[in-house]
């Protein structure tokens, strides 16, 4: 379940989350249950995530078996968090726009000052107290593209980086042409094939899923449909994800949500075919649309740009790939 922590209802969620998991039976194995803190950057209410991680296990531990996890760009780890989130074994994921000058012209505080130190600060905080960090995503953008250098895959090499993703904003489509950020996708993967690091994203999932006989072990690019989980809002809506506005019910009517049409409804629309944009498109069904997110801005702002980008992206870097694997 992922989970939006800006509000003291928190609890009640995980309770209504829980009460349509529990077992009917007597049974001797727990359920298991990730609780994922999500939504901007959840670690601004530090308190009541420690509450809501000690409510889980102290009140519904002995039926349920919980891992918890945040997306966070630790900017805001000090010891003590660092020492919470080891001690509760938290998954951590992260996020790093580049070196130091090209991050600050695109993550900056309220105040206008850049975030990399503190960030970086964050990454030694965790290494110290709990674990390395080995993998971070970052977005390409106009303003980072260009400062994303040898110098930058040293200083990860050197961190213990193992992998990463790399990936072109999902709503705002650069401005150069799909081939120009292709080819730079395939040179940082080149950069950091060279140093032990392996580099990928969205755009390299349909040639992985290509490759992968098992249609189970395939990778689709958005795991809210493909039963991954749910996203429940500070104010108790279900979304499918954290990111997204599309609502499918309400935390309190979660016994009725999976059997509900407009759930099913909301699936079946990114299944395999039902796509009307991806029909006759060279990978359909390799990707399942990208990212749900770049669909849904574009009906809000009435425009399919950044979808048909992201595809041609996904289209040449395929064909690349392929080319690459062949040789």
């Amino acid at each position: 379940m992922d989970l939006a922590i800006d509000n003291p209802t928190s609890m009640e969620k995980i309770n209504n989350y829980t009460k349509n998991k529990s077992p009917t039976v007597d049974i001797c194995a727990k359920i298991e249950i990730e609780v994922y803190f999500g939504g901007s950057e959840p670690l601004l209410n530090w308190e009541l995530l420690k509450k809501v991680v000690r409510y889980c296990l102290n009140s519904l531990g002995s039926q349920f078996e919980f891992t918890f996890s945040t997306n966070t760009n630790l900017g805001l780890v000090d010891a003590a968090k660092a020492k919470f989130l080891g001690k509760y074994k938290f998954m951590v994921t992260t996020s790093l726009d580049g070196p130091a000058q090209v991050n600050d012209k695109v993550r900056r505080l309220a105040s206008g000052a850049g975030t990399y130190q503190q960030i970086i600060n964050g990454w030694d905080n965790i290494a110290k107290y709990y674990q390395k960090v080995e993998w971070f995503c970052l977005t390409i953008t106009e303003d980072n593209i260009d400062g994303i250098n040898d110098d930058f895959f040293d200083f990860l090499a050197k961190r213990g980086i193992k992998s990463c993703s790399f990936e072109p904003d999902i709503i705002n489509p650069l401005s150069r042409d799909p081939g120009e950020i292709v080819g730079a996708l395939l040179k940082f993967k080149k950069m950091g094939s060279e140093r032990g690091i392996t580099v990928g994203g969205m755009w390299d999932k349909p040639t992985k899923n290509l490759f992968e006989p098992n249609v189970r072990k395939r990778m689709f690019d958005c795991s809210a449909f493909v039963g991954r989980g749910i996203s429940v809002s500070p104010s108790g809506d279900i979304l499918l994800c954290s990111y997204s506005g599309t609502k499918i019910g309400k935390i309190n009517e979660l016994d009725q949500l999976f059997q509900s049409e407009k759930f099913r409804s909301c699936i079946l629309s990114r299944a395999i075919g039902n796509i009307e944009a991806c029909k006759g498109c060279e990978i359909e069904g390799q990707c399942l649309g990208g990212c749900f997110i770049t669909s849904e801005y574009g009906q809000y702002v009435k425009s399919d740009n950044a979808f048909q980008y992201r595809c041609e992206i996904y289209r040449q870097a395929t064909r690349a790939l392929l080319e690459e694997a062949l040789t």
